[in-house]
């Protein structure tokens, strides 16, 4: 009774809209994969081991015996196999044995090893337009929490088919919202957690799974293929995961997925099952319990047939017999791959991929619902700026530019500049929550790098020109300062901001963590503020050091403020005190700066922030990429 419970749920929700169209019906095809070999170094390869250990080898990090004396280790053995149109195909065997490699190969999302053999769609090699044919669904649901279903579905469609008009993209999606059961969810948020712990409530594990898949539906494509499509769902949600993979089979859609002990239900869901253990195929087929039989393997009564099929492989694996199994599948297999193979796909031409100016505009209008969406950082920000400004302009407030404040304003011109340098290091979070995000969309070629850089950066720059505003000039007004050196410090402030917003990128996007982030970030920015030029004058820094400050952002930031705020200033003498500077040009060559102009400052200072710019990009673009 439950599990008729459970049947009535799922077909309701994955229940077909016949008012809907369907777009580009998908005529499907056949895979055949021919003598897979995937070989990875060995990380042992160059330790010198004793020599028991070299005659013995030992286990690899996916649990085959490998010798230390080997170069490389071989994880899939010469594995070859057909996939039908329309099919179901449970990719299974033990932890360890390669089926998720295999999978990753045949969506051709492999990043590291060697590989050789040949994947054949109907027959005939059709290089990058392969992927103009599959869909790849990693096992963690990796989403935008604050999206909607609908916009999720519409970002993948506007940038897998940007030849596609807007009217042609709706009804895809509409489709596509049908297809996994989510119509009624469409404009739900996708919610989790946001930077900063937020919770946002949106949809459930097995919904996100669903739209994960839908994501993969945009483009129409023949094959999809899917890592452990129910791990850490429930029963019943799990289910109803399969039960609308299964439905996209009734169109001609291949649906291949690596699983782990799927319950009964389940099991009978699928068309077809392959088992890998060790890197080799022992089976391929709709009847493993048979084949199993006919090896001498019988399966009890009442057992699940995943469960049997799971641990017969792991004593298949251990047992003596294990070679001559392997080589007898080899020899069955070519007699299925020599059947007669459908005709080789019209279509061979690889989508064409969209500008970068086409990529930006839609990253931007994603980033900036995500903006809007999630005001947390921004608000903590501006908030911030402003708490500080009143503060630091309580501090200094009514300043005069007489003997006795000189020391004040050289203090308020250091404050704001190490405030707006610290200011940054609250985002670190904010900066690292798009990085897994970015790494699987990254790993899809859904779009390149750079505008994802710059779409970023553009939001970003706003919540720096409204800090960079709000901080400086709420403490200049409150400290008495010049009206007229404002607009200069304020554009000075906004790039010690902006590098330093940059530093704090940076150090994210080469350590990768939040904790290795701050570390690397706080470092620098503590030499750069030791080294600015206010504690210590240039000129009075030891020799060994002293080379510090001419690579310190900070203090060119600082000698064009210390420029603009006293050069041709008139300075206020107290009567019965000593008047070492009567003007303020006398004060700029206290400090060794008067052979420089406040413009050449700001743009050394401008240069570092370029510098910073292209070194926060090259480490997004280059370093922590998904390897799989």
């Amino acid at each position: 009774m439950y599990y008729q419970s459970v049947s009535n749920v799922s077909e309701d929700i994955g229940q077909h809209d016949e008012n809907i169209p369907i777009l580009d019906h998908t005529e499907g095809v056949q895979l055949v994969f021919r003598n897979i070999v995937y070989k990875v170094p060995n990380k042992q390869y160059s330790i010198k081991k004793s020599k028991k250990q070299q005659e013995n080898g030992g286990d690899d990090e996916y649990g085959q015996k490998i010798n230390y004396q080997d170069k490389d280790i071989t994880i899939l053995h010469g594995v070859s196999g057909v996939i039908e149109r329309g099919e179901l195909v449970g990719l299974m065997g033990p932890s360890g044995s390669g089926k998720s490699t295999l999978l990753d190969i045949l969506a051709e999302r492999k990043s590291s090893g060697t590989i050789t053999g040949s994947l054949l769609v109907n027959g005939k090699e059709i290089g990058a337009a392969y992927k103009n044919y599959c869909a790849y669904v990693t096992q963690e649901d990796i989403l935008l929490p604050t999206a909607t279903v609908e916009e999720t579905l519409r970002f993948h469609a506007d940038l897998r088919l940007p030849h596609m008009n807007d009217e042609y993209k709706r009804r895809k999606i509409q489709q596509v919202l049908d297809e996994i059961g989510l119509s009624h969810r469409a404009k739900s948020k996708i919610g989790g957690l946001l930077p900063g712990g937020i919770m946002l409530r949106g949809l459930s594990g097995g919904e996100k799974r669903r739209v994960s898949i839908g994501c993969g539906l945009v483009t129409n494509p023949s094959l999809i293929f899917l890592d452990e499509p129910t791990s850490g769902l429930d029963s019943v949600n799990a289910l109803i995961v399969m039960r609308t993979l299964m439905r996209l089979t009734d169109r001609g859609v291949t649906v291949v997925c690596s699983i782990h002990q799927p319950r009964q239900e389940i099991w009978k869901l699928f068309t077809k099952v392959m088992v890998v253990v060790k890197g080799h195929m022992i089976y391929s087929g709709g009847d493993i319990v048979g084949y199993l039989n006919e090896l001498g393997y019988p399966m009890p009564p009442h057992v699940n047939p995943a469960d049997f099929c799971l641990d017969t492989a792991v004593e298949i694996g251990e047992s003596t017999r294990y070679p001559d199994i392997c080589n007898r599948w080899k020899q069955m297999w070519e007699v299925e791959s020599n059947s007669n193979a459908h005709p080789p796909p019209d279509n061979l031409t690889v989508r064409p991929t969209p500008s970068w100016l086409y990529q930006y505009r839609i990253l931007l209008g994603r980033v900036a619902r995500d903006f809007v969406r999630n005001p947390g950082n921004c608000a903590a920000r501006t908030v911030m700026g402003i708490i500080i400004g009143l503060l630091g302009g309580s501090c200094f407030g009514g300043l005069g530019y007489t003997q006795l404040d000189i020391p004040k304003i050289l203090g308020l011109l250091f404050f704001l500049i190490v405030s707006l340098n610290l200011m940054p290091y609250t985002s670190i979070a904010l900066f690292l929550s798009g990085k897994a995000l970015f790494n699987q969309e990254r790993a899809s070629k859904l779009y390149h790098p750079f505008p994802y850089f710059l779409a970023l950066l553009t939001m970003e720059n706003v919540v720096v020109i409204m800090v960079s505003v709000i901080l400086p000039g709420i403490c200049y007004s409150i400290a008495g300062l010049s009206w007229e050196t404002m607009p200069f410090a304020l554009l000075t402030l906004y790039v010690v901001h902006l590098l330093s917003d940059f530093c704090v990128i940076a150090a994210t996007n080469i350590t990768g963590t939040s904790d290795h982030s701050f570390t690397l970030g706080s470092g620098f920015s503590v030499i750069f503020i030791l080294f600015s030029g206010f504690f210590v004058p240039a000129s009075q820094l030891p020799k060994a050091t002293g080379w510090i400050h001419w690579v310190n952002p900070l203090y060119y930031t600082f000698t064009a403020l210390i420029i603009n705020e006293f050069q041709g200033k008139k300075l206020e003498c107290i009567e019965f005190l000593p008047c070492p500077f009567p003007n303020g040009d006398d004060l700029i060559a206290a400090y060794g700066l008067e052979n420089y102009t406040r413009e050449e400052m700001l743009g050394i200072a401008a240069g570092y922030t370029f510098l910073l710019f292209v070194i926060s990009y090259l480490a997004l673009a280059f370093l922590h990429k998904e390897r799989r």
